[in-house]
């Protein structure tokens, strides 16, 4: 994954210079550059916000550890369309 410090300036210039209408989201490096794109969505400078929540391959192993499970799920609330396989939408209902 890309070093956070690195994501963070790239996702800021960006969004320095662009207001997203809407955002998707795929597979997360880390559990901060979920975290850095969780306070981005709160503060609405994202738009609506589509995951596919990249967790479980379509075989089911799992692709995601615990702690960038975690800080996806924090993420879900801010989420306008979800997109998950039958696996990943296994793992997210528990």
């Amino acid at each position: 994954p890309q070093p956070f410090g690195t994501f963070r300036a790239q996702l800021d210039c960006l969004l320095g210079e662009f207001t997203p209408t809407v955002t998707k989201l795929g597979l997360a490096g880390s559990p901060a550059q979920l975290r850095h794109i969780n306070t981005l969505a709160r503060g609405g400078g994202l738009g609506p916000i589509v995951l596919d929540p990249v967790l479980v391959a379509s075989r089911g192993q799992e692709l995601v550890d615990a702690r960038l499970r975690k800080a996806l799920e924090s993420l879900l609330p801010r989420v306008a369309v979800l997109t998950p396989n039958r696996p990943e939408l296994a793992a997210l209902a528990g």
